[in-house]
């Protein structure tokens, strides 16, 4: 199996690539990435079976993020502690999108990332309180992801969303039926409102906001079709969906010290091949 460790080490890709982007490149970035690099070389514990003397060596981790080992153990962490704290109600897995036209905004100022998980928790609170015609408030895990299946420069929102919420009063109030297309248009609303009053006022600007509202009257896409029905689920569902590294190691197919290329699954289930140089793979 080709490894992330192994591409981003050879040939110096790693060292390389951070004298080109140095300046651009996050302190939290060069220190995951550094953590990984070191994977498996911190010591070992051995293990031996005192009846059959078998042996089993266990490497020290790393706690990288970005490492595909240790970063599943940490996702999986990360989601029973969640779901501990979770309510025991059925919960629904919401993906709120943006259209391709915003991608560079976000891109070029990351602190508008907020922004997209400000607008997802008020756009998910008002439409049920819309729903349930009272006043409540709703059970939110929102994760932002930076990327698509494809690897390229995509933000969006997963949210797991309990379905009702508790009155002032603390009475549990259950919503049967999620609109999800009423949730697309206060997304796209509360979204493109409050993008205007952070972006630099300009002619540019302000026609590429007038024309999402016209070109999409029914919203940006949102997919809210999966139900999550107890904390079991739930910490199966989180790992597998919500918080995970970017890219199994499983779908690299090929490394030739210049190019990756690996695939994905669309939403359909169709298998897509993608080949990206080695720059734009570590990007």
């Amino acid at each position: 199996r080709i490894t992330i460790n192994h591409i981003f080490s050879d040939n110096h890709n790693w060292d390389i690539y951070k004298l080109k982007h140095g300046r651009e490149l996050r302190e939290v970035e060069v220190k995951e990435v550094q953590k990984m690099l070191k994977c498996g070389k911190k010591g070992f514990k051995v293990f031996r079976c005192p009846k059959c003397g078998s042996e089993k060596i266990i490497y020290y981790g790393c706690d990288s993020r970005i490492c595909t080992h240790c970063g599943r153990i940490f996702t999986n962490k990360w989601a029973d502690q969640i779901a501990r704290k979770t309510f025991n109600v059925k919960h629904r897995h919401i993906v709120l999108t943006i259209q391709d036209e915003l991608r560079p905004l976000f891109e070029a100022n990351r602190k508008l990332l907020k922004v997209l998980m400000d607008c997802a928790i008020l756009a998910i609170a008002q439409v049920m309180e819309w729903t349930l015609g009272k006043e409540v408030t709703p059970g939110v895990i929102a994760v932002l992801h930076t990327y698509g299946k494809d690897m390229k420069w995509n933000p969006h929102i997963h949210a797991l969303v309990t379905e009702g919420g508790f009155k002032k009063n603390g009475e549990w109030v259950d919503m049967k039926i999620f609109p999800y297309k009423m949730l697309r248009r206060a997304w796209q609303y509360h979204l493109l409102t409050n993008l205007k009053d952070r972006i630099d006022d300009t002619h540019e600007n302000r026609s590429l906001i007038h024309r999402l509202f016209q070109e999409y009257p029914e919203g940006f896409y949102v997919r809210a079709k999966d139900t999550i029905n107890n904390r079991r689920e739930m910490i199966k569902y989180i790992g597998r969906y919500i918080r995970h590294p970017a890219i199994a190691e499983s779908r690299i197919e090929g490394y030739d010290g210049e190019h990756v290329t690996f695939w994905y699954l669309d939403e359909n289930g169709n298998k897509h091949h993608v080949k990206m140089d080695v720059e734009e793979f570590i990007t």
